[in-house]
């Protein structure tokens, strides 16, 4: 007579957890035989190949429903529900792929912040040769924003001036800025306390660099990221403050 197991010791053998087996058997992945006496459930070792069968499809993350679904499947049917599942899996390592490249991106920016903390003014240009005015009232504009965080440029004509929201421009859109050929930058960090609506180091940067004998003017940046400091929430952005003497 063929040896049939109890749960308890189905679970130690092949280490799954007897909560899980039970709930296997409520959703009708597994047919097992009872005790007449004491009403135990008895697993066959047909059974246990049927448990090895389940694991293996709920590793390949088809749900419960879908797997009680295969295992009454036709081979051909199956190949089918596995080539659906191959391209779902496919496009999840794509979209996976997008996100681990927005993490390196925004991990690169917070590296950025610490190099121009430390190395502040450094002659360079702005990434972006072009700007246009954020419409605020255009969802196309706020859909660029949601998609690409660091599309969220912003121009400050003077020391003291507003600043002014814009998204890099275009050949053939309307430029509130552009860069010219020559002109030379410093580039420093950033904080911009939203609830004045100001860079609140600008003054500072400003001077550091007139200490330094540059003539400032305009400043450009671009949007790293959003962070707490000391219970102020600040945005931080890579500026560019257009210098000579």
């Amino acid at each position: 007579m063929e040896q049939r197991l109890q749960i308890g010791e189905v679970a130690d053998l092949l280490q799954i957890n007897s909560s899980k087996l039970r709930y296997w058997e409520q959703q009708g992945l597994l047919r097992l035989e009872r005790e007449t006496e004491n009403n135990y459930r008895q697993y066959s070792l047909q059974d246990l190949l049927r448990i090895t069968d389940i694991v293996f499809y709920r590793n390949l993350q088809f749900s419960t429903r879908e797997v009680r679904q295969l295992l009454e499947q036709s081979a051909g049917d199956m190949e089918r529900e596995l080539e659906q599942k191959q391209h779902e899996i496919e496009a999840q390592l794509l979209s996976l792929s997008h996100i681990k490249q927005e993490i390196m991106i925004r991990r690169d920016y917070l590296q950025e912040a610490v190099r121009l903390q430390q190395q502040p003014y450094q002659l360079g240009v702005p990434d972006f040769t072009r700007m246009r005015e954020f419409r605020e009232d255009h969802t196309a504009d706020w859909q660029m924003m949601l998609l690409n965080q660091d599309s969220s440029v912003t121009l400050q004509r003077q020391e003291q001036g507003e600043v002014l929201y814009g998204i890099p421009a275009e050949e053939d859109e309307t430029a509130i800025w552009q860069l010219q050929s020559g002109q030379q930058y410093a580039e420093v960090l950033l904080r911009y306390e939203i609830n004045k609506r100001q860079y609140v180091n600008i003054r500072q940067h400003c001077q550091a660099l007139r200490e330094m004998n540059w003539h400032v003017g305009q400043i450009v940046s671009r949007f790293l990221f959003s962070a707490n400091e000391d219970g102020i929430s600040y945005d931080f952005y890579k500026g560019w403050i257009e210098v000579w003497r």
